[in-house]
C-alpha cells in the first residue's frame, strides 16, 4: 500500500524531506537541507534511512534551500533519477546550488586550517554541476509522469520565482489516492508574485506551518516600510535590511519602488548588497507567468516593477567592502535573511553600535539565529568572534512575510470540497499544534507527523467517490440522501433521450489587431458558418481573429466559449488586455497561456487555424500531435499559410487529418462531413458526435 515517511520539517522550519513509496517506487517528494543551529545543521551529516541509488525520482516545490540543498550529497551518493521542478526552480538551482557548494568547502577548509583534522564539505561544485545535469523543468497546470502509477501537476504556490504546490495522482492496482503537498504557501495580494492558487481535491495533505502560530500585522507593508524611511530620513541615518536573497530582496524592490513612483519617499541610494539576490533579481523577466497583474503590467510598458531611481548593485567584493564608508540616508539590502550568513554580518557589525541606525528584519527568524537573537532584544551578540554592542533600533515587518499566516493557511485547507487526511509540516512545534487546533476548530482534524515516522496513503477505488476519510456528520448526512439520490437517479433514466452534443469547433489564430481587414472578415464570416452549422465556437477568449470568430458566431446566433488564461474577470481584462463581449460562456482557468493552449485543443471536437504566430503554432503541435481533424483557413497568413512547412519538419504521421480552404463556409461543410465520415467508419466511435 503507498506510505509516506517523513524524513524532515517535522518540529523546524528546515530540512524538508517527504519520502513516497507506490507501485515499488520510491519518489522523495523535496530534498532540502537542515539550517540554522548546530543541532539541526548536525542531521545533514546523519544517513537516511534508504539507498540513494534506489530513489526513483525527486519532486521539488521551489527553490530555497530547505527545499533543494541537500540535492547534490544525494547525487554524490548515487542517485541518478529525474529531478522534476518548474521552470523558475531550475533557472534559481542555477545559483544557489553552485554558491550552497561554495560556501561548504569555504567553511570545511576554514575548520581543516584552524581545526586538529582536516574536514569534508557536504558536497562540492562537482556535486552540485551534476545534480544541475538531473533538473527536468516542467510546466505549471500541465499533468507528467513520475514514476508508474504517479503522476504530478504543479500549480502557483505564490511564495518565491516557481515556487509550486504539488499535487500526484497515485494509483495502485484498481485503487487510487491524491497526494497534495503544500509547498511553501505565499499570500494574495503580494506586489511582486501571483497569489497562491487553491486546490480542491485531495486525499491527503501535506500543509506547510511555519506561521501556524502567528497572524501577520493588519498594517500594509508601504506604511509600515514607509514610516521606517521617515525616522531614517530625520536622523540621515543608514537602514540595513537584512533580507532573504531569493524572494523577500526582489520583494522589498517592488514596494519600495512603489513607494517612490508614488511621491510618498524621495529617491535615495539603495544598495543591494548580494551577488545572488542581484541574479535572482535579473530573472524575473524571463517568468513573467509568475508575476502579479500590476508587475506584469510594468513589464509590458517596457518599466520593471523594481528599479528602483537610484539602485545599486554591489556584485563585487570590494563594491560590498566600499558600502563601509556610505553616510545616511541609505538602504542596504543585504543576505542572509536570518543574519546567519552571508555579507549582512559586515554590515550588521558595523551598524549595530550606532543608535541612528536602523535594522529592520522582514521575514520569518528561526530560533538559533542571530536575527531572532536580535529580535527578542539582545543587548549584545558576538559577529565573526567579536563582541557587538546592540544600539541601533531593532524593527520587524510582519506584512511583507512571503509566508501565509495561520488564518491564510486555514482559509487555504477550507477550499478543499472534502477535508483531506493532513499532516501538518514544516514548522516549529508550537506553530504546528496551534495549527493543527485550528483546522481542528474548522471541521478538519490533523495529525503532527514526527521525525521518521510513516503514514498509509488512503486509496480508494478508482473512479469511486473520495476522499475516504470525511467525518462521521459527512457520511450520515451522505447516508440520509441516499434515498433521494435514488429518486433522482430514476427519474433521469425514465427521461427521454437526450438531443445529440453539439459539435465544439475551435478557432485558434492570431491574437492581435494587425491583420487586414480582409482577414478579419474571413473570420467573422469563419464564425458564422460554425454557428449555422449547429456547432459551438471555442476560442482562446483573446482578441484578433478569434474574437472575430466570435462575433460572426454571435451574429448567427451561436453558442460560443472562451477559454482564459486568467484566474478572474478583473485579470483577464486587465493582465491579459482580453474582450469579454460576445460570449456565452467565458471560462476562467488561471492556468496561464500554456495551460489555456491545451484546455482549448482538448476541449474542442475540430480545430481551424487562422492566421497565427507562436502560441498558434503551440496549438496546432498539441491538436496535431494528438491526431486531430485539423482545418486551414488558408489566404489568411502567418501559420495558416505555412502549414505545410510545419509538418515537413514535424515528419511524422500523427493520424491527424488536415483540410485546407480559403472558403470559410466551405471549409466548416468539408470539415464536418469528415468527421461524420471518420464517425461512420470507426466501429466504436463516438455516438453522441452530432450538431445540435
Amino acid at each position: 500500500m503507498a506510505h509516506l515517511d517523513f524524513l524532515g520539517a517535522t518540529g523546524t522550519v528546515t530540512g524538508s524531506k517527504y519520502l513516497l513509496t507506490a507501485n515499488g517506487q520510491r519518489i522523495l517528494i523535496d530534498c532540502g537541507l537542515y539550517q540554522g543551529p548546530k543541532v539541526w545543521r548536525e542531521q545533514n551529516l546523519l544517513p537516511l534511512p534508504f539507498a540513494p541509488a534506489d530513489l526513483n525520482a525527486i519532486v521539488l516545490t521551489h527553490a530555497h534551500l530547505d527545499h533543494t540543498g541537500y540535492l547534490p550529497r544525494l547525487v554524490a551518493d548515487g542517485f541518478t533519477g529525474p529531478v522534476y521542478c518548474t521552470a523558475g526552480t531550475a533557472d534559481l538551482l542555477h545559483i544557489l546550488l553552485p554558491d550552497s557548494a561554495h560556501l561548504m568547502e569555504e567553511a570545511a577548509d576554514y575548520k581543516s586550517r584552524h581545526g586538529d583534522e582536516a574536514k569534508t564539505p557536504l558536497y562540492g561544485a562537482e556535486d552540485a554541476r551534476q545534480a544541475l545535469k538531473r533538473l527536468h523543468s516542467t510546466p505549471f497546470h500541465l499533468p507528467f509522469a513520475i514514476a508508474p502509477g504517479v503522476q504530478g501537476y504543479y500549480r502557483r504556490a505564490g511564495h518565491i520565482l516557481g515556487a509550486a504546490t504539488l499535487e500526484l495522482r497515485i494509483t495502485e492496482g484498481a485503487a487510487e489516492t491524491i497526494l497534495v503537498a503544500s509547498g511553501d504557501l505565499g499570500r494574495a495580494g503580494m506586489y511582486l508574485l501571483a497569489a497562491p492558487e487553491p486546490v480542491y481535491h485531495a486525499d491527503a495533505l501535506l500543509i506547510e506551518s511555519t506561521y501556524g502560530n502567528r497572524r501577520h500585522a493588519i498594517t500594509d507593508p508601504e506604511s509600515e516600510l514607509a514610516a521606517l524611511i521617515d525616522e531614517m530620513l530625520t536622523d540621515s541615518a543608514v537602514m540595513v535590511i537584512p533580507a532573504f536573497a531569493v524572494g523577500r530582496t526582489q520583494e522589498l524592490l517592488a514596494v519600495l519602488k512603489k513607494l517612490e513612483d508614488r511621491g510618498r519617499i524621495p529617491a535615495m541610494p539603495i544598495y543591494v548588497d548580494s551577488p545572488m539576490a542581484i541574479e535572482a533579481t535579473e530573472m524575473l523577466a524571463r517568468h513573467a507567468d509568475d508575476l502579479s497583474p500590476q508587475a506584469q503590467a510594468h513589464l509590458r510598458e517596457g518599466d520593471s516593477p523594481i528599479a528602483c531611481r537610484l539602485l545599486s548593485l554591489s556584485r563585487t567584493k570590494a563594491e560590498s567592502i566600499a558600502l563601509n564608508a556610505i553616510k545616511g540616508p541609505a538602504i542596504i539590502i543585504s543576505a542572509s535573511g536570518m543574519a546567519n550568513a552571508g555579507r549582512t554580518l559586515h554590515h550588521l557589525r558595523k551598524h549595530l553600535p550606532d543608535p541612528r541606525a536602523i535594522i529592520c528584519f522582514c521575514g520569518f527568524q528561526a530560533d538559533g539565529t542571530l536575527g531572532r537573537t536580535l529580535a527578542d532584544g539582545a543587548a549584545e551578540v558576538r559577529i565573526f568572534g567579536h563582541a557587538v554592542p546592540v544600539r541601533a533600533k531593532i524593527r520587524m515587518i510582519g506584512s511583507l512575510s512571503a509566508h501565509a499566516d495561520q488564518d491564510e493557511l486555514v482559509a487555504w485547507a477550507r477550499q478543499f470540497k472534502l477535508p483531506p487526511a493532513i499532516h501538518i509540516v514544516h514548522g516549529e512545534d508550537d506553530a504546528r499544534a496551534e495549527l493543527a487546533r485550528l483546522l481542528q476548530e474548522a471541521g478538519m482534524p490533523a495529525s503532527i507527523p514526527t521525525l521518521g515516522s510513516r503514514v498509509e496513503l488512503p486509496m480508494r477505488p478508482i473512479g469511486g467517490a473520495g476522499p475516504t476519510t470525511g467525518s462521521r456528520r459527512r457520511v450520515a448526512r451522505e447516508a440520509a440522501a441516499a434515498p433521494v439520490i435514488a429518486a433522482a437517479w430514476a427519474q433521469i433514466a425514465a427521461a427521454p433521450p437526450l438531443p445529440p452534443v453539439r459539435l465544439t469547433i475551435g478557432v485558434m489564430g492570431s491574437a492581435d489587431d494587425e491583420s487586414p481587414e480582409a482577414v478579419k472578415v474571413q473570420a467573422r464570416l469563419l464564425g458564422r458558418a460554425i454557428a449555422q452549422s449547429g456547432c459551438t465556437t471555442l476560442t482562446g477568449a483573446c482578441p484578433g481573429l478569434p474574437h472575430a470568430a466570435i462575433l460572426g458566431a454571435k451574429d448567427a446566433g451561436g453558442l460560443t466559449v472562451g477559454i482564459s488564461p486568467a484566474l478572474s474577470r478583473a485579470e483577464h481584462v486587465g493582465r491579459y488586455k482580453s474582450p469579454s463581449d460576445g460570449y456565452d460562456i467565458l471560462v476562467y482557468t488561471g492556468s496561464g497561456l500554456m495551460g489555456r493552449e491545451v484546455t482549448n485543443i482538448r476541449s474542442s471536437d475540430i480545430i481551424v487555424i487562422a492566421g497565427g504566430r507562436s502560441g498558434t503554432l503551440g496549438e496546432f503541435a498539441i491538436a496535431y500531435d494528438e491526431g486531430k481533424l485539423i482545418g486551414i483557413l488558408t489566404g489568411t497568413g502567418g501559420l495558416a499559410d505555412q502549414i505545410d512547412t510545419v509538418i515537413a519538419i514535424c515528419n511524422k504521421d500523427t493520424g491527424a487529418r488536415l483540410i485546407y480552404d480559403d472558403d470559410p463556409e466551405r471549409l466548416v461543410t468539408r470539415l464536418l462531413k469528415a468527421n461524420a465520415d471518420f464517425v461512420a467508419a470507426t466501429p466504436a466511435g463516438p455516438v453522441t458526435a452530432g450538431c445540435g
